[in-house]
């Protein structure tokens, strides 16, 4: 994906679009949505989808990425990832609480806290932003994650489509805006760098 000077890429306006359609079409249609998960299962998918949307196993696969690009000298986007993750996480908590919105019925498993936003999906999205800044030739490879563990919430009947499209939408915004912030402090940096470079060099030749 090649940088540019735009805030936003084809490929973030393409996924803000999909996302925003997707939570468009679940302010009409998450009951419906709900009600077919509840009566489409197996033993072999619930598996599956048990375990991508594990708690433990995401937080463990994040640490264990943030970890490798740390120790491959890539300090800046292990520190960016963690970062946006816990800020995501702490933003769709404080939200949740504030909407307060019930869980739907007859989940695969039951959870007694509040529905709306997914902070799965918004930690998932966040964290593979980052990735898909860092690491583009394997974008579809992490939004393809991103969309399965998302997904496998709704399967499992433990959110809406309208909590899985908004909390992907707030993470992957916080993490641009996140990268945003960032960019404009290197770049501030190496700004004062140059300034205090040039001052030692005016200092020499005087």
């Amino acid at each position: 994906m090649k940088q540019t000077g735009r805030i936003l890429s084809r490929f973030d306006l393409i996924l803000y679009l999909s996302l925003t359609l997707f939570l468009v079409f679940g302010f009409f249609y998450d009951l419906k949505i709900a009600h077919f998960f509840n009566f489409e299962h197996n033993s072999f998918f619930d598996g599956v989808m048990l375990f991508l949307s594990n708690t433990y196993f995401l937080i463990a696969l994040l640490l264990i990425v943030a970890s490798i690009l740390y120790f491959k000298n890539k300090k800046k986007e292990a520190v960016l990832i963690i970062i946006s993750t816990a800020v995501t996480f702490l933003l769709s908590f404080l939200i949740k609480l504030l909407v307060a919105r019930a869980r739907p019925d007859q989940a695969v498993i039951l959870l007694s806290d509040f529905s709306f936003p997914s902070i799965h999906a918004a930690c998932i999205f966040s964290s593979v932003a980052i990735m898909l800044k860092f690491f583009s030739k394997l974008k579809f490879f992490w939004l393809g994650f991103a969309v399965l563990v998302s997904f496998s919430r709704i399967y499992l009947g433990v959110h809406y489509l309208t909590d899985v499209a908004f909390g992907a939408i707030l993470g992957y915004s916080i993490a641009l805006l996140i990268l945003k912030y960032s960019k404009m402090e290197n770049k501030k940096w190496k700004n004062q760098n140059w300034l205090q470079n040039n001052e030692n060099e005016k200092e020499y030749l005087g």
